[in-house]
């Protein structure tokens, strides 16, 4: 376990909170504002043409915060870690946590992309 995952795991502990991982075809999009979910709603079309089969739901960020949530792809193939951020970023996915991910990727990190679900989800 490396240490950005150790701290991850005790931040979501504070918080009540649990890490979800991305299975391999699955794309885990950040939504803070409303303006990053028009990109996403402007972008999705192009990924479905691309791959179709793809699908998603989008859930209300654990933060609770207004025009805050987070939207799950399922991809009808698997995908590696540098093309999931890609995707990630260009769905609109917040590019502050994408840059983050692609430079824990660079340092060898395994699991970049995650998420802090409430356990109950």
């Amino acid at each position: 376990m490396t240490d950005r995952i150790r701290r991850a795991e005790d931040e979501a502990k504070k918080r009540g909170m649990r890490i979800v991982y991305p299975r391999a075809h699955e794309l885990f999009i950040d939504i803070d504002c409303a303006a990053d979910m028009c990109e996403f709603t402007r972008r999705w079309p192009q990924l479905v043409e691309r791959m179709p089969g793809a699908r998603y739901d989008v859930r209300p960020s654990p933060s609770g915060r207004k025009g805050k949530a987070h939207i799950y792809v399922s991809l009808p193939q698997s995908v590696d870690e540098l093309t999931r951020i890609v995707l990630q970023a260009c769905l609109g996915s917040d590019r502050q946590r994408e840059i983050l991910s692609w430079s824990a990727l660079q340092l060898g990190e395994t699991r970049p992309t995650l998420f802090f679900e409430k356990p109950d989800v």
